[in-house]
């Protein structure tokens, strides 16, 4: 009974270590993926995970996968078209990109500030339409926070960019099992364990001596 009790706490804590990621960066992404080869749709998660000392709410977001028809949006967010920051910021915004020349294919953008992300907060429902035939397992992002920061307020050691008021990002974002996915795959996990536990006992019993059954 101890054995069983031990495997489910085992398979349990592997299923809350899947859905339930630790995030170190200031901004981080992930995506799950519905749909059949050739016909997917990823939705992508991103975090917040900056101080909310420093005041900066996450405004415009991107990926650099390829979308097949219109990109899913969360509300009051909208498409962005096509970024390579290294060579758009500068003819847009007359600023240096420092980061990467990365085409971002999926870009979003929020001019609402109620709507963008605020420190400590996430948000869902960035929807790109996939159709390989095989699921990727990563994807480049980037992202961008904006908010009066406080004088002197330290910043983050990961920022690619920042002025005044921006802070400019850059990550990779990775594929995560759905949370019902990834409690099946435990459960499953468990009852093929317990299934060759109980297929040992049942050996074991044919070898046992009388003497053995009566302890």
């Amino acid at each position: 009974m101890r054995l069983k009790i031990r495997i489910l706490l085992v398979s349990l804590a592997a299923v809350m270590q899947i859905s339930c990621p630790v995030f170190a960066d200031s901004v981080s992404s992930s995506f799950t993926a519905s749909g059949t080869p050739g016909n997917y749709e990823l939705n992508f998660t991103f975090n917040n995970n900056m101080d909310e000392l420093l005041n900066q709410s996450i405004y415009w977001v991107g990926v650099d996968l390829q979308h097949d028809s219109a990109l899913a949006a969360p509300f009051c967010w909208h498409d962005n078209g096509d970024w390579n920051l290294k060579v758009d910021f500068p003819a847009q915004y007359g600023l240096y990109w420092p980061g990467s020349g990365t085409d971002y294919k999926s870009t979003w953008l929020t001019v609402s500030s109620y709507y963008a992300i605020a420190p400590y907060g996430s948000l869902e429902g960035f929807g790109v339409p996939f159709k390989g035939s095989s699921l990727p397992q990563a994807a480049n992002f980037f992202a961008f926070s904006v908010g009066q920061r406080p004088a002197g307020a330290e910043l983050p050691e990961d920022a690619v960019f920042c002025d005044n008021y921006t802070l400019g990002f850059e990550g990779i974002a990775t594929s995560t099992p759905e949370p019902v996915s990834a409690f099946l795959f435990g459960i499953g996990g468990f009852i093929l364990v317990l299934t060759r536990r109980k297929k040992q006992v049942f050996l074991s019993k044919q070898k046992i001596t009388k003497r053995e059954y009566l302890c």
